[in-house]
């Protein structure tokens, strides 16, 4: 499973997961609102209500993916300390 997050700027952070182990705690220093977006493949998330988001509106926003075991995580950093606001429009899912 591959769980991706790519923007305008050429940035691409690309995170692998197979069948046996998550995709961990993933730390994204440079996100800027409006421009990145997150990218999920089906067999990872289809949907934004496979994540919990917590910090919505804060510098440092964490997407939990809901699935039950609290292991995989994305803590996305505004850049330099810019306020980030996760919603259905920051995702694609293919």
């Amino acid at each position: 499973m591959v769980l991706l997050l790519l923007n305008n700027r050429v940035d691409q952070f690309i995170r692998g997961r197979s069948i046996f182990a998550g995709f961990d705690h993933d730390t994204i220093t440079d996100y800027l609102d409006g421009l990145d977006y997150l990218c999920a493949f089906s067999n990872v998330a289809d949907e934004v209500s496979d994540f919990t988001i917590a910090g919505n509106g804060t510098s440092t926003v964490v997407l939990t993916l809901n699935d039950g075991t609290g292991d995989n995580t994305i803590t996305l950093n505004g850049e330099g300390g810019s306020n980030v606001t996760i919603d259905a429009g920051d995702f694609q899912f293919y």
